[in-house]
C-alpha cells in the first residue's frame, strides 16, 4: 500500500524484524531529518495504538500535543524570587498588563493570551465560580479571594506580541513558600521555551544552576536574560559579571538558544512611559531583537522539538 495508514493497518497482525522495519519506515516519513515533524499522522497513530491497548490514560496527553500544534509558542518566564519577571513582561508588551505585586503570597501562574478584548479570568481551586473582570479590577478582585484559593489567572489583551507568543509569568524559585517553586516547575510541563531571568547583583547562584540543569534535562529550549543592570557600578563591572555567567553556564552544561542579554526592565518600563533616556540606558532593544530573532523567528522549530519529545514520552 502507498498510504501510510493502510500500511500500518496491514502490519497490525505482523511480528518480527521485517514488520518492525516497515513500521519504522512509515514513522520516518513523519519525522524527516532537518524538517518539522508531520504531527497530524503522528498524533493519529498515537491514538490508534492507545486505542488498541485500551490505554485511555494517555489520551489527555495526546490531546494536549494536538492543541499545542495549533497554538502560538508558549514561553514560561522563570527565575528566582524578585528577579523582575512581571516587570520584564510589561516592558515586552509595552503596557502594565502583568500584575506586578498583585500576588505576593500566592503560588499562581499568570498566563497572558491574545484576545480582541481586555479582561482577566480568575480560576479558583476551591470549586468556587471563575471571576471575569477588566484589567483595572484585577487587583481588587484578587484581594477578595483567599490567596490559597486562587488556582490560575489568565490575562487577555489585544497586543500584537501575544498573537505570536503566549506568556506565562511564574512564581519565583527560592521564595519563602516552597509551593511557589512547585508551581513554577509545573510551568515547564506546559511550556515550549523557558526564559530564565537572572538578577545581575546575584547572578547564577548554586540554587539557580540546579534548576537550569533540570530544564536542560527535560529537553526544554532555554533563553537566559540578565536583569537590573541599572544597579551595576560601571560597564567594566557588567562585563566581568557577564563573563562569570557565561563561564557558569558552560560548566553546568547549559546552553542558551540566543546570546545572554543584559538589560534593565525597570528602565525599559520607564522608557515605555515616555522617558527616552531611560529606554536607551535600559538596553531593551537587545531584548526585543532576541525575542524577534529567536522566540518569534524560530518559534515553529522550538515548539516542534518539544512536541516531538512529548510524543516520544507518550509512545
Amino acid at each position: 500500500a502507498s498510504d501510510d495508514e493502510a500500511r500500518l493497518d496491514a502490519l497490525d497482525s505482523s511480528t518480527g524484524d521485517y514488520a518492525e522495519a516497515l513500521r519504522r519506515e512509515v514513522y520516518a516519513h513523519w519525522l524527516p531529518p532537518g524538517s518539522p515533524a508531520r504531527f497530524g499522522p503522528l498524533i493519529a497513530e498515537l491514538r490508534r495504538v492507545a486505542r488498541g491497548l485500551a490505554d485511555f490514560e494517555t489520551w489527555p496527553d495526546i490531546a494536549q500535543v494536538e492543541r499545542d500544534v495549533e497554538r502560538p509558542l508558549r514561553v514560561a518566564i522563570v527565575g528566582e524570587f524578585n528577579a523582575g519577571k512581571s516587570t520584564l513582561i510589561n516592558a515586552l508588551l509595552g503596557e502594565d498588563v502583568a500584575p506586578v505585586g498583585v500576588l505576593p503570597t500566592t503560588a499562581t501562574q499568570n498566563q497572558l493570551v491574545w484576545a480582541p478584548d481586555r479582561f482577566a479570568r480568575i480560576e479558583r481551586s476551591d470549586g468556587g465560580p471563575d471571576r471575569v473582570v477588566v484589567h483595572s479590577e484585577l487587583r481588587r478582585a484578587l484581594g477578595e479571594i483567599p490567596p490559597e484559593q486562587v488556582r490560575k489567572v489568565s490575562i487577555y489583551a489585544p497586543l500584537e506580541l501575544l498573537r505570536k507568543l503566549e506568556i506565562t509569568d511564574t512564581p519565583g524559585f527560592n521564595a519563602p513558600d516552597s509551593a511557589h517553586a512547585a508551581t513554577a516547575r509545573a510551568a515547564f510541563r506546559d511550556a515550549h521555551v523557558a526564559l530564565w531571568l537572572l538578577d545581575v547583583t546575584q547572578p547564577l547562584k548554586d540554587s539557580e544552576r540546579v534548576v537550569l540543569q533540570e530544564i536542560r534535562a527535560q529537553g526544554l529550549p532555554l533563553v537566559v536574560l540578565v536583569n537590573k543592570i541599572d544597579r551595576v557600578a560601571d560597564a567594566e563591572d557588567l562585563e566581568r559579571t557577564l563573563g562569570h555567567i557565561s563561564a557558569g553556564l558552560r560548566e553546568a552544561g547549559v546552553t542558551s538558544e540566543g546570546p545572554v542579554v543584559a538589560f534593565s526592565a525597570r528602565l525599559a518600563l520607564a522608557g515605555r512611559a515616555g522617558d527616552g533616556d531611560a529606554l536607551v540606558r535600559s538596553r531593551f532593544a537587545d531584548v526585543e531583537r532576541l525575542v524577534e530573532d529567536v522566540l518569534v523567528g524560530r518559534s515553529e522549530q522550538l515548539k516542534a522539538s518539544v512536541l516531538e519529545r512529548r510524543c516520544l514520552e507518550i509512545a
